[in-house]
């Protein structure tokens, strides 16, 4: 077996202990062709969530992480990189092994997006997603805009 899918593998076995942890039903599916890896329910709803190892450093304290999938056409050697597509997966759960931490970006973070860049501290574009366990509780409400250049978020913890 090749060290990413046994590492990828330690991420869903910690993901799926993790959750239960937080109050979760969660549950795998029977095969390995889905494009997620597990099925959070929070007595709502079901979010379908493919998970993550971040294992890639750039530097100390920040790792980069693919947020797309591997997609093995025709006589092509190489894997192309695919992005999730709306309804194949609602979240992306990422596991940063060094710090025992998690990053639960939703769908709608990733459109045009084939890397995240996580930072340890929870600083970066990304770090909002730092340990937002929140988000698969469906208690958050999350607003986006335009500003500027870019685009901006709000987002809300509903009691």
């Amino acid at each position: 077996m090749c060290k990413t899918r046994r590492l990828g593998d330690v991420a869903e076995a910690t993901f799926l202990c993790r959750a239960t942890e937080e109050g979760f039903r969660v549950a795998r599916p029977f095969s390995d062709d889905s494009r997620y890896d597990a099925i959070v329910d929070n007595g709502r709803k079901k979010w379908l969530v493919q998970v993550k190892y971040a294992a890639q450093v750039c530097r100390p304290g920040v790792y980069v992480v693919r947020a797309a999938r591997q997609e093995h056409s025709g006589n092509r050697r190489a894997p192309k990189t695919v992005e999730y597509l709306e309804g194949e997966i609602d979240f992306l759960a990422v596991f940063s092994a060094p710090e025992k931490r998690w990053y639960i970006p939703p769908f709608s973070a990733l459109p045009g997006r084939k890397n995240l860049t996580l930072h340890a501290n929870g600083g970066g574009v990304d770090g909002e997603y730092l340990e937002s366990w929140d988000l698969l509780r469906g208690r958050c409400l999350e607003l986006h805009f335009p500003r500027g250049r870019g685009s901006g978020m709000i987002r809300w913890v509903l009691p």
